[in-house]
């Protein structure tokens, strides 16, 4: 009988007994990662991500022992490592203010006078044009006639009056001109400062944005790379996951087709039976 069973052993129709068992070959099972592949993956990883937020990827066992395969868990952000966002750009703080006074312009004759404390005559200058454009008429000398007995026949007032008087004035708006001439140079000299003063500004504003603008850039690019890293890692780890995932069904297959020639051999008298 034993005989027997051995035979039927050796063609794997029957499962001899421990004591009965003949020394087992290995079953052959599908390619695994080598041990010192599983510790070379684990340091790629564990050190690719030292730095992040995630847990540490434990990467799958070797067949035939129990494994889970961790997924990448999502992060605030949208890179491992992540960096504080650039301050703003630092603007010069001397931004130039232009104010000066306005020209003092519109002012009416009498004002001008009075400010040059022009005193009254008995006979003013206005009063005399008045006269004359009353004798345009008239030929130069004929007016200067009229006006001459004019002044003869009337006690109080004189032609110098109006002379000096018209003199006066003259001396008053021509002051109020120079004043007004001053104040315009001034504005022009107050103007291309202020237009200097916005032109190095503008210099140094541009220089700062500049420089703000490299120092993003130089910021994109390292983020670009930690994002081109994490890519790089997490496809990595996807790939793991997948080897994984098809080594364990490699070894339920051939563990239910190890099963299956129970069945095969055996199903149909276990059917007859019950």
């Amino acid at each position: 009988m034993r005989g027997i069973l051995k035979s039927l052993a050796k063609i794997g129709l029957v499962e001899l007994e421990e004591g009965d068992r003949p020394p087992a070959k290995p079953i052959a099972r599908p390619p695994a990662m080598s041990a010192d592949t599983d510790r070379a993956v684990n340091a790629i990883l564990q050190d690719d991500f030292a730095r992040s937020d995630e847990e540490p990827f434990q990467p799958p066992a070797s067949v035939g022992s129990s494994s889970t395969v961790v997924a990448p868990v999502a992060s605030g952000s949208a890179y491992p490592t992540g960096s504080e966002t650039p301050p703003a750009a630092t603007l010069p703080t001397d931004k130039p203010e232009w104010a000066t006074v306005a020209l003092t312009m519109g002012r009416s004759f009498d004002q001008i006078y009075a400010l040059a404390r022009v005193p009254a005559s008995p006979f003013p200058a206005e009063k005399l044009l008045r006269v004359l454009d009353g004798l345009k008429a008239l030929d130069p000398n004929t007016r200067r006639a009229a006006v001459v007995a004019m002044d003869a026949a009337d006690d109080d007032w004189t032609v110098v009056d109006s002379v000096l008087d018209a003199e006066r004035k003259i001396e008053a708006l021509e002051r109020a001109d120079a004043s007004l001439f001053a104040e315009r140079n001034q504005f022009e000299a107050d103007a291309r400062a202020a237009l200097q003063a916005q032109d190095t500004y503008r210099e140094r504003a541009t220089a700062a944005i500049r420089e703000e603008i490299a120092k993003l850039e130089q910021t994109l690019a390292g983020e670009l790379e930690q994002v081109a890293t994490a890519r790089s890692t997490i496809e990595q780890r996807l790939q793991l996951a997948n080897d994984a995932q098809a080594r364990e069904r490699a070894r339920f297959v051939h563990e239910v087709a190890r099963l299956r020639e129970i069945i095969l051999a055996f199903g149909a008298q276990a059917t007859q039976e019950h």
